[in-house]
């Protein structure tokens, strides 16, 4: 997303769609590594991590979740497909980025148009003639 400010309602909209698809690729299709083991030998940390895993793949493995939970991801992963769900992440990036810079270029040109009325305004009014080539 960046360190941009996003914070109108067409903003809002499309961050909240991203999130829902980044949510099912991310938990079910991007692998992570936990960290099993920290020791430290002198002035070093030597850290050892277990085999990568998607954070699903951890929940199936888990004796902690009730069958019934891991069906309901299972037939949720059932109807996923990583590399649409790719394409959609980066289909709405690629319209978040363009709402933006929409809005950076019409503020810049009002910005630009109010500073000369405002300066075609302060000439006028202290009688200085201007005269444009």
């Amino acid at each position: 997303m960046g360190y941009g400010r996003y914070d109108t309602d067409k903003e809002l909209c499309l961050l909240n769609k991203l999130y829902g698809y980044l949510r099912w690729y991310v938990n079910f299709f991007q692998p992570v590594r936990k960290l099993v083991q920290k020791e430290r030998i002198g002035s070093k940390i030597k850290k050892r991590y277990d085999v990568a895993q998607t954070p699903y793949r951890r929940v199936l493995a888990s004796t902690l979740v009730s069958e019934e939970i891991k069906m309901k991801l299972k037939r949720e992963y059932d109807m996923l497909n990583p590399a649409k769900l790719k394409r959609e992440i980066t289909r709405l990036q690629n319209q978040l980025f363009g709402v933006k810079i929409l809005k950076t270029v019409s503020s810049t040109f009002l910005l630009e148009a109010a500073y000369q009325l405002s300066s075609t305004f302060l000439r006028e009014a202290i009688g200085i003639e201007t005269t444009f080539n």
